[in-house]
């Protein structure tokens, strides 16, 4: 991996929380995450992980181990896509935290005692690490699906004559799509009727099955697939 500087990093509001669990993590409990989490076994589910996370902090509650999952897994995807030393990037981490005002006690020596536990934990390359590899190469596209929804509404058919008057009505449904472009949201919308939903529907199914038979079988080989994680992990 190429050393290259790291740019300064603005940490996204959502991850503060998940920061703040992890800077509060004594040597103990840094330590036998790490163990937790580097023993693990491929394919692994957002459920193994955070079980992990559990059973190596007993003290913790269910909602912090996946608030602390979660920006540990985006740690590790932005890092990849960096493609910096650990060093470097847990120091870039720390000084976001600083500028952001994240964490109020990251004093000299708590400063020095944070990054060694941050190093460790971003020292599991042969399970999130290759979890956030994976997640890097999912999202390498041009456009990137955020939300879907369907609206269905009807209209009616008025007659030629005067007054109009209503006669029949079409029910139609249209798709909206939220996708990011880059760093910009953009939204783009299709009309839709039965038949489009019954192929969508079809459609679906197969890319479906084909990633089911997929996975069946790539499992026996040594390319065991990653799961595909949301945000929400």
């Amino acid at each position: 991996m190429p050393d290259r500087p790291v740019p300064p990093l603005r940490i996204p509001s959502e991850h503060h929380p998940g920061l703040c669990v992890l800077a509060k993590l004594t040597d103990e409990q840094t330590s036998a995450a790490q163990t937790a989490l580097h023993d693990l076994t491929l394919p692994l589910s957002a459920d193994e992980m955070e079980q992990a996370l559990l059973g190596a902090l007993g003290e913790l509650d269910q909602n912090s181990a996946r608030t602390a999952l979660r920006t540990l897994l985006s740690l590790y995807s932005i890092r990849a896509f960096l493609e910096a030393t650990t060093e470097d990037f847990a120091g870039a981490v720390i000084d976001g935290m600083i500028d952001g005002n994240i964490s109020p006690d990251l004093s000299d020596a708590n400063r020095a005692s944070f990054q060694q536990k941050l190093e460790a934990l971003l020292s599991c390359p042969d399970t999130l690490g290759l979890v956030s590899k994976g997640r890097v190469l999912q999202s390498e596209h041009a456009n990137l699906l955020c939300s879907s929804r369907i609206l269905t509404d009807v209209r009616a058919v008025f007659s030629d004559d005067a007054p109009p008057r209503p006669l029949a009505s079409v029910i139609f449904h249209v798709l909206r799509i939220q996708y990011h472009q880059g760093t910009e949201l953009r939204e783009i919308y299709f009309a839709l009727d039965g038949a489009d939903l019954k192929k969508l529907g079809r459609d679906i199914d197969r890319a479906l099955a084909k990633s089911t038979a997929l996975a069946e079988s790539l499992a026996e080989t040594p390319l065991k697939p990653l799961e595909a994680y949301d945000n929400g992990v």
